[in-house]
C-alpha cells in the first residue's frame, strides 16, 4: 500500500518532471517579455504610423516653404529682368522715336508736340 510519504515523494518526483500551473504562468510571462505579442505589434504599428505621418507632415511643410521661397525669389528676378529689359530695350526705342519725330518736325517746320 502507498503511504503518505510515498505519495509525497511521488508528487515531488512528478513536479520535477511535469510543469505545474505556476510554472506555465511564469514561462508565459518570460515568453511575453522575450517575444512580441499581437497587441505589442498593433501598438508598434500605431507608433510607426504616427511617426511616419508626423515626419511626412514636417517634410511637406519644409517642401512647401522651400517652394514658396523659390517662387518669391523667382518672381523678384522676373520683375527685375523685365525692368532691365524695359530700360535696356524699350526706353532706347522711345528715345530713338522721339529723336526721329523731333528731326521730322524740324525739317517740316512744325511746332514740337506737347509732352
Amino acid at each position: 500500500m502507498i503511504t503518505k510519504k510515498d505519495r509525497q515523494l511521488l508528487i515531488q518526483d512528478m513536479k520535477e518532471v511535469f510543469a505545474t500551473k505556476d510554472d506555465l504562468v511564469a514561462m508565459e510571462k518570460r515568453q511575453d517579455k522575450k517575444y512580441a505579442t499581437k497587441d505589442d505589434l498593433k501598438d508598434l504599428r500605431g507608433q510607426i504610423t504616427d511617426d511616419i505621418d508626423g515626419k511626412l507632415k514636417v517634410q511637406k511643410r519644409e517642401i512647401l516653404d522651400e517652394m514658396d521661397t523659390k517662387l518669391t525669389k523667382q518672381k523678384e528676378e522676373i520683375v527685375k529682368d523685365v525692368g532691365e529689359y524695359i530700360v535696356d530695350t524699350i526706353v532706347p526705342m522711345f528715345d530713338k522715336r522721339d529723336k526721329q519725330v523731333a528731326r521730322i518736325e524740324k525739317k517740316v517746320g512744325l511746332a514740337p508736340f506737347a509732352d
